[in-house]
């Protein structure tokens, strides 16, 4: 599922904390956007990407949240970012190109796909500085 981060559980426990507050700092900011945000602007980025930007990050957060509750030992991490922006790409696909074939109210944009991705981006960014700030 990944390699594990070297500097044992400490770095694990950033790591996890890491994913909690961004879920919960996602939560938050999704909720202004949608119910303030959004209420007193037209912009098309705020109306149509910026939930898909915090969906990317949140995506790699909860894979990391579940990976540390699975089996596998909570050294392993979706570290690479290869594989967060592999992760976020596929399941981008899928929401994009396969889910408008059978369910008929969702429409496709590729720009989404690009939005998931930036998320992905900003997350393992800040994954890389935390990880390199601990060395």
């Amino acid at each position: 599922m990944g390699r594990r981060w070297s500097g044992g559980s400490s770095n694990h426990h950033s790591i996890i904390y890491l994913n909690y507050y961004s879920i919960i700092v996602i939560g938050v900011l999704y909720g202004i956007n949608r119910f303030y945000i959004k209420e007193r602007t037209l912009h098309p980025f705020v109306h149509g990407y910026l939930h898909d930007v915090m969906a990317g990050w949140f995506m790699i957060a909860f894979l990391q949240i579940v990976l540390a509750w699975s089996k596998y030992r909570h050294s392993y991490v979706l570290h690479s970012l290869k594989l967060q922006l592999l992760v976020v790409s596929v399941a981008g696909i899928y929401w994009e190109l396969f889910t408008p074939l059978y369910l008929p109210n969702s429409v496709s944009d590729p720009l989404d796909i690009v939005a998931y991705l930036t998320g992905a981006l900003f997350y393992g960014f800040v994954l890389k500085f935390l990880y390199r700030k601990r060395k």
